[in-house]
């Protein structure tokens, strides 16, 4: 019987210890060289067990071998659950499935009209300018018959609302966000009876490969709370200058109500943040048309993901150069110097730009002693336990296009040389205006008119990291 359990845990070793080897093969993280070493010692390890099992061995001896066996199963399929789910994570936020615009549909507030179904055959209003507007239409046709009507800005739709000429609008979720953010008048008058997605194909706007060349990485961060599958206004637009010779980064950050003539577009500019509105493409081209670059990829975050990692890190700490109560959530209060928050109130304090009088340019700072906070956290030993439910629970946070084997090939370089970045930031900056946009018609809006200095700085700096 004990010559049973003998070789069938050295059967379940075997299996264990093949399995983690195929894994991490195919993580393909390591390099050749940390691989055969993995493989060599685990090789020879499970042989010493092994010839020493199969010998006629004192009892004690035995005994302690199949729980050194027992042992070494358990850390194998630990390990082995550590690297599937890391796999799965990578494969997950790599661009693979669709992203989807969410759409309202609003009537007037003191109208009969309380549900989409007595909307039937009425006049419905859509924006041109809105690039999923076939879509957005056939959608809501499969719901209702309808009569569409097209206007080229928000003023024209919501005028034609309120003077009761069509019944309703169909507008982008991202639309409504600013006009809540203006304090648009049409809100007030208006309800929501309707909710719908539009789900569009992703697109990788550049094909040329990233490898140990030096590449520009768009980082696109949403302030929301919702998926970052979510087409959206982009509130965080940071250009990464990655040189993996020389181990350096430049992280140019660029203010979200920079005032830019939109990719494809001609006469009145727009906000940065509302070129996320048409897609990640928009925000991409509008961003190489500023700067002169071509971008290689990006990655998509949404803030969301702050609250989820920060409560799973037990909090963090942060300083804050005044005290002041968050416009975002007025149950978080902020004293000036060090304080420990919870996920909800350090999403608020990275959100937090109207405290300041460097706005936006503020916002940013915040942001990133958040990130670099969790960092820090992440680093402590001992929320390696917590490893798998933060990958679990971030995974749909994130999105980049670059390939899985493009992210695993910088990891492993990484690891191969272990050498230190050297991380460098600017932030362009500019003057603050009220003006019209393109995306929200004649209202004049906050904007911020660029620095053609920054600029030219920045393609400077960009262009040297790129050699």
């Amino acid at each position: 019987m004990k010559n049973i359990i003998n070789k069938l845990l050295l059967i379940l070793l075997y299996i264990s210890n093949i399995l983690f080897i195929y894994n991490i093969y195919k993580l393909n993280i390591l390099s050749n060289t940390y691989l055969s070493i993995i493989i060599i010692f685990t090789i020879i390890l499970s042989s010493i067990i092994t010839i020493i099992s199969l010998k006629d061995t004192n009892k004690l001896l035995k005994i302690i071998l199949n729980i050194i066996t027992i042992i070494l199963i358990i850390v194998y399929i630990v390990i082995i659950s550590y690297i599937i789910n890391t796999k799965n994570y990578i494969s997950g936020i790599t661009v693979n499935n669709k992203n989807y615009k969410t759409y309202q549909v609003l009537v007037l507030k003191d109208g009969s009209i309380n549900n989409i179904n007595k909307l039937k055959g009425k006049n419905i209003g859509f924006l041109t300018i809105d690039t999923s507007l076939d879509d957005s239409i056939s959608t809501l046709k499969k719901k209702i018959i309808l009569n569409n009507k097209e206007y080229n800005d928000i003023e024209s739709l919501s005028n034609n609302l309120s003077n009761k000429k069509i019944d309703a609008i169909s507008i982008d979720k991202s639309y409504i966000e600013s006009l809540k953010e203006n304090k648009s008048k049409v809100l007030n008058d208006t309800k929501v009876i309707y909710t719908y997605k539009v789900y569009i194909k992703n697109k990788v706007t550049n094909t040329n490969k990233v490898d140990n060349k030096p590449f520009i990485l768009y980082i696109s961060g949403s302030d929301s709370r919702g998926s970052v599958k979510a087409i959206a206004r982009s509130d965080v637009n940071i250009i990464a200058v990655v040189n993996p010779n020389t181990h350096k980064i430049l992280l140019v950050s660029i203010p979200r109500d920079y005032y830019v003539q939109l990719h494809g577009t001609t006469g009145v500019k727009d906000k940065l943040t509302h070129a996320g509105v048409y897609g990640i493409n928009k925000s991409i081209t509008t961003i190489e048309d500023l700067l002169d670059i071509n971008i290689d990829r990006y990655v998509k975050v949404s803030f969301a993901t702050v609250i989820k990692s920060v409560d799973l890190l037990d909090g963090i700490d942060i300083y804050s150069d005044k005290s002041f109560v968050p416009w975002t959530n007025k149950k978080c209060y902020f004293k000036q110097g060090l304080q420990h928050v919870d996920g909800t109130c350090a999403l608020a304090f990275a959100r937090e730009r109207k405290t300041y009088t460097e706005g936006d340019r503020h916002r940013g700072e915040n942001q990133e002693q958040v990130i670099s906070k969790i960092i820090e956290k992440l680093s402590n030993p001992k929320y390696l336990l917590k490893y798998n439910e933060i990958l679990n629970k971030t995974k749909d946070s994130f999105e980049t296009s670059m390939s899985y084997e493009e992210i695993t090939s910088l990891i492993k370089d990484e690891l191969n040389s272990l050498a230190k970045w050297q991380i460098e930031t600017y932030n362009l900056d500019g003057t603050g205006a009220m003006l019209p946009t393109y995306s929200m018609g004649s209202q004049n809006l906050y904007v911020m008119i660029p620095d053609e200095n920054t600029i030219t700085t920045a393609k400077q700096k960009i262009g040297e990291y790129l050699k």
